[in-house]
């Protein structure tokens, strides 16, 4: 649709976490965005923001898995996501996607996230479990104020998460003194 793609940037498109409300969309132009999102191939056919090949770089020494939500309109959506991923990231980075609208149940150290709402649930879910655990948000303009640790862009990933590591370091080393007693 040449009048939404005409008004698409990703500035206005990430003012809200709803990419509808962020271009400001009718109800019509929202059916019609939603269509070409849920439509086949669209998903393997997106290009990867600049930089986020960090993670294959860094899968050789940490534990990766890719958590993620399927569109719901779509059927072939998990489909295209799964060949997107290969694309990008290999077929061994590829085969570690979880499916879930529940983010917050998957186990780990470290979530990516650009949504605090899901990070929060994430975290909290985490902190229950006794697990050290952090969210770190890719900063949009609808999460730039949520007061979690962000990182604005994969090239500043590697700082954010070195960060993370001493941090986490730092809190194994506690854990260890107290263990140690």
């Amino acid at each position: 649709n040449v009048h939404i793609e005409n008004r698409f940037t990703m500035e206005l498109a990430t003012r809200n976490r709803r990419i509808e409300k962020g271009l400001e969309l009718t109800d019509g132009e929202t059916d019609v965005l939603y269509d070409m999102i849920g439509a086949e191939g669209f998903n393997s056919a997106m290009e990867p923001i600049e930089g986020c090949d960090v993670l294959k770089d860094l899968s050789s020494q940490y534990e990766i898995f890719f958590v993620t939500d399927r569109h719901r309109e779509s059927k072939t959506w998990v489909y295209d996501r799964d060949r997107w991923l290969e694309r990008v990231f290999g077929s061994s980075l590829a085969d570690r996607v979880v499916y879930t609208k529940h983010k917050y149940i998957v186990q780990g150290n470290l979530l990516i996230e650009d949504t605090p709402v899901i990070a929060k649930k994430w975290w909290s879910h985490q902190n229950s479990l006794h697990n050290y655990a952090e969210p770190l948000l890719i900063s949009w303009q609808y999460n730039v104020s949520c007061g979690m640790p962000t990182f604005q862009s994969w090239k500043d990933f590697p700082t954010a998460f070195g960060s993370f590591l001493k941090r986490f370091q730092s809190h194994q080393d506690v854990m260890r003194l107290q263990n140690f007693r």
